[in-house]
């Protein structure tokens, strides 16, 4: 009995340092990923600071006085620009660079974080630890085979305990392991048509950063910009509103007004002209994003 405990104390400690190789190994990797990430990290940090410099350079600030809005494909001369203003294009966009800006730094500091434990858990090198204990669970059986003393025995009896405590944590970081690699998988959070793909298998992305477009199908929107002001007394949310696309020109769908965007997208004559946002109800038509078409709101009369 003493012998076969000894040399089960043996076979774990190999199995064991086997582990141990493997686990070094994948060490040594994720320290080429950590490192990977970070010279990443480095390089978005740098591209952030250079967008953060264009956008707040003061040669630009002229664009903060500058109440125009900003002419959209096919506009300008007779046909009037609906875009937002120069003004407003420059403060978003010196938002967006800050707000860039930061999370670059903030990713930075994970990046060198992540690398340092890397770092510090590969300098354990647990296979040499393994290596030990694969020797002393030999003299361990050695011992047993002369004929060993009860102190011994207890010893090998102790040394086979701690093996198999060392295969148990090795199964909870293998299950671990498959945890975190099943939480890397992406779920769409709805149902719906994926309308583009912006990275590729391997990529290394920042947080944050979109990698897929995804439209809902469900909540479908239909946004006119021509409500002359002279209407805007009678129009109000929750109002139905008939909408006949170009598409299905003998299928009117229905819907409800959800908003009035409050500042005026254009001008038709004298008169400014709003943009209007109606939610789309439940239809069996394809519908599809872009689509154009023509809508009635049932006017509300004072």
């Amino acid at each position: 009995l003493t012998v076969s405990l000894a040399e089960a104390n043996l076979a774990a400690a190999e199995a064991n340092y086997e582990k141990a190789l493997s686990q070094d190994a994948v060490a040594g990797n994720n320290l080429t990923s950590a490192r990977v990430n970070l010279e990443q990290a480095e390089r978005s940090l740098v591209d952030a600071q250079e967008a953060y410099d264009i956008a707040w350079q003061e040669a630009r600030d002229w664009e903060l006085n500058y109440n125009e809005p900003i002419c959209l494909p096919g506009q300008g001369g007779p046909i009037p620009c609906t875009g937002i203003t120069w003004k407003e294009r420059l403060e978003n966009e010196r938002d967006a660079t800050t707000r860039a800006l930061q999370l670059m730094q903030d990713n930075l500091t994970m990046a060198r974080a992540n690398y340092s434990l890397t770092q510090a858990g590969l300098s354990e090198n647990s296979a040499l630890t393994a290596e030990a204990a694969v020797v002393s669970a030999q003299q361990a059986l050695n011992q047993a085979q002369t004929g060993p003393k009860e102190n011994e025995i207890a010893a090998a009896q102790l040394q086979l305990e701690q093996a198999e405590i060392s295969i148990r944590q090795a199964e909870f970081n293998l299950e671990q392991a498959l945890q975190a690699l099943e939480n890397a998988k992406l779920f769409a959070p709805w149902s719906g048509t994926v309308l583009s793909v912006d990275a590729a298998a391997g990529e290394i992305v920042a947080g944050g950063t979109p990698i897929i477009t995804l439209l809902d199908s469900r909540s479908l929107i239909f946004q006119t910009s021509n409500l002359s002001e002279r209407d805007l007394a009678y129009v109000e949310a929750g109002q139905s509103s008939e909408i006949t696309m170009k598409t299905f020109p003998n299928q009117p769908i229905t819907g409800q007004v959800s908003y009035i965007v409050p500042q005026a997208s254009g001008q038709v004559g004298d008169a400014a002209t709003f943009t209007v946002v109606i939610d789309i109800e439940q239809t069996d038509l394809d519908l599809r994003s872009g689509m154009t078409g023509r809508v009635e709101i049932q006017r509300q009369e004072e």
